[in-house]
């Protein structure tokens, strides 16, 4: 069966495409009266999976893996998902925004919602993250491991100000949001 070189084109063009649009949303700041800078020292989960996903789907297609052009296509996803990481390492970007009453958090793609329809806020031990339920949309999930402490806690406080109903807060959180209640 002869090889067609066309699949590796489209295939670097998915690689490009695919790195470009990461590259700039990560790149992408926001106007904001709060950001929070993502301090994360390992390589986004989602790339390791994108690039095995990826590779998969060469497989199930049926490309020729003898081929120099695979070889090469196998390198250029490695390496958009290391530059990627150094990229996020260096730069330490923004992910956590709020302005008004609006959340903006930037990771694999942009979430946004109106901090007045926080109802929860929960703490998963298990995975270290915030899990903040609102009223009207899905759900968000908040990596404490990124971000400073200081940074969570004065998040958690915007948090609470902003929102138009009595959040419940974590028990290992009260004490430092709420200090005056704590005093007795």
């Amino acid at each position: 069966m002869e090889y067609n070189y066309w699949i590796d084109f489209i295939c670097f063009g998915f690689v490009f495409i695919s790195f470009l649009i990461e590259y700039f949303l990560l790149a992408k700041d926001f106007e904001a009266d709060y950001k929070i800078r993502s301090q994360r020292k390992d390589f986004p989960k989602y790339g390791i999976v994108f690039t095995v996903a990826f590779l998969l789907f060469l497989v199930l297609i049926g490309m020729d893996f003898t081929t120099i052009g695979f070889i090469i296509l196998v390198f250029a996803v490695i390496m958009a998902r290391l530059l990627l990481g150094i990229f996020y390492k260096k730069k330490k970007p923004y992910t956590l925004f709020i302005k008004g009453n609006e959340l903006v958090l930037k990771r694999e793609w942009i979430q946004k919602r109106d901090l007045r329809d926080l109802t929860d806020i929960l703490y998963d031990r298990l995975y270290k993250e915030f899990w903040l339920y609102f009223k009207r949309n899905s759900r968000i999930s908040i990596p404490t491991g990124e971000y400073e402490k200081e940074d969570i806690e004065n998040f958690l406080k915007i948090l609470l100000e902003k929102s138009d109903y009595d959040v419940s807060i974590p028990d290992n959180y009260k004490e430092i949001l709420e200090p005056e209640a704590h005093k007795e």
